[in-house]
C-alpha cells in the first residue's frame, strides 16, 4: 500500500518568505488548514493553521507587526514521505510527531499530502472492511514458530481469502486477521459459513 493511492492531490503552496498574516489570511481565504512551505523552490516542510496562531498568539505584541514569516514556524528538516513509501511510514510520523498530515513528494516536489483520514481510509481497505463479496472474517492466533502461511492456508480452507493482516504480538504470538468469502456458501454467510471455513 503506497502513498500515492491514498494522498489527496489538492494542497497548497507558499515560498517561505512570506509573512504570518499574509499565510493566515491565504489559508482562511482558501478554506484549508495547511500549506506546504517552498524555500528556493524546494519543499521545506509544511505548516498548519494552528501553528501560525500560535505564534501570533504568543504574547509578542509587535508579533503582527514585525512581519515575521513561515521561517519562524517551518522546522529546520522537513516531515515528508516519498509517494513510493508504505503508507504506515507516514502513519507513523503523523502518530509520533503529532501532525494534521504529511507532504507528499517525488523527485523533491510536492505532489500532495497525506492526512489522518486518508491513512484510515487505507487501513479500512486494507482490512476488508469495505468489501461486500467478503462477509466472513476469520481472526488467529498462532505461534510465531508457525509457518504462518501454510497455517492460514489449513484454517481458512474451503473460503476465498479477499484480504489478510498478520502482526506480531507482545506474546511472541502470530495475530492474523482474514476477510474470506466461502465458494461454497452464498455471499450473505452466516456464521455457520464461519465454521465451514474456520
Amino acid at each position: 500500500m503506497l502513498v500515492r493511492h491514498w494522498m489527496s492531490s489538492k494542497f497548497a503552496l507558499l515560498p517561505i518568505e512570506t509573512s504570518l498574516p499574509d499565510a493566515l489570511r491565504f489559508l482562511n481565504t482558501k478554506g484549508i488548514n495547511l500549506v506546504g512551505v517552498l524555500r528556493a523552490g524546494h519543499i521545506a516542510g509544511a505548516v498548519t493553521r494552528a501553528e501560525i496562531y500560535e505564534v501570533l498568539e504568543s504574547g509578542d505584541p509587535m508579533t503582527l507587526l514585525s512581519r515575521r514569516t513561515l521561517a519562524s514556524v517551518v522546522p529546520p528538516s522537513a516531515t515528508v514521505v516519498s509517494a513510493d513509501d508504505p503508507v504506515d511510514r507516514a502513519a507513523r510520523f503523523i502518530f509520533e510527531r503529532g501532525l494534521p498530515a504529511v507532504p507528499v513528494i517525488q523527485k523533491d516536489l510536492m505532489v500532495g499530502i497525506i492526512t489522518p483520514p486518508d491513512i484510515c481510509r487505507a487501513f479500512c481497505e486494507m482490512l476488508g472492511s469495505r468489501a461486500p463479496d467478503a462477509p466472513l472474517l476469520m481472526t488467529l492466533t498462532t505461534s510465531r514458530d508457525t509457518d504462518l502461511l501454510q497455517e492460514i492456508g489449513r484454517r481458512s480452507r474451503g473460503c476465498s481469502i479477499q484480504s489478510l493482516l498478520a502482526y506480531p504480538t507482545s506474546s511472541k504470538e502470530w495475530q492474523v486477521m482474514l476477510r474470506m468469502r466461502s465458494e461454497s456458501a452464498p455471499v450473505a454467510a452466516t456464521p455457520t459459513g464461519l465454521e465451514k471455513c474456520a
